[in-house]
């Protein structure tokens, strides 16, 4: 689908609205309603993701992470895949993700698994084995917790699923280390 850039801060794409939001305490303050979503990330980041997404043909997406559930939304939009796997360490459910996808008809395609740590090798092994039998994976997007740890843990798991030529991209890893602005 056509993005429509709003300003850098506001991004359009097929009637539901992206506030891009980069400071951690607007990004905690800030809540995702079904037509207007909160996305922790700056537009050079939405753009390569993409980007990269087009260049790659991205039908088959694990997302690790879901926060406030802008990212899943932006690349369901996006790429329209067949299937879109999102997981989250909090058990709770985000409502306006949930709501997203029964009114625009994507619950089937789009699942999402809440209360599962990144590092839970285990679970992410159980899940990756379900939702993509043909280890088939065109994408995965590590936007969790942002420690070595747990970034190694889930890369360990969910790279074995990506096929030849897919792309595993980690986002903001260091981003606790960075001086100055978040970003």
């Amino acid at each position: 689908m056509q993005m429509n850039w709003l300003s850098d801060q506001l991004l359009e794409i097929g009637g539901v609205r992206f506030d891009l939001v980069t400071g951690l305490e607007e990004l905690h303050r800030m809540q995702s309603t079904e037509n207007r979503f909160v996305l922790g990330k700056a537009r050079i980041m939405v753009e390569t993701i993409k980007a990269l997404g087009a260049e790659l043909g991205a039908d088959k997406i694990f997302e690790i992470g879901i926060f406030k559930g802008g990212s899943t939304v932006l690349y369901d939009l996006l790429f329209e895949p067949s299937r879109l796997v999102a997981v989250d360490i909090s058990r709770d459910e985000v409502p306006a993700l949930s709501s997203y996808l029964r009114t625009n008809g994507r619950d089937g395609a789009v699942q999402l698994h809440y209360g599962v740590d990144q590092s839970d090798t285990v679970r992410l092994l159980e899940i990756l084995g379900e939702e993509f039998p043909g280890r088939s994976l065109d994408l995965v997007v590590d936007d969790a917790s942002h420690s070595y740890a747990g970034t190694r843990a889930s890369f360990n798991a969910a790279f074995p699923f990506l096929r030849y030529g897919g792309a595993y991209v980690i986002e903001d890893w260091a981003w606790a280390h960075w001086p100055g602005d978040d970003w």
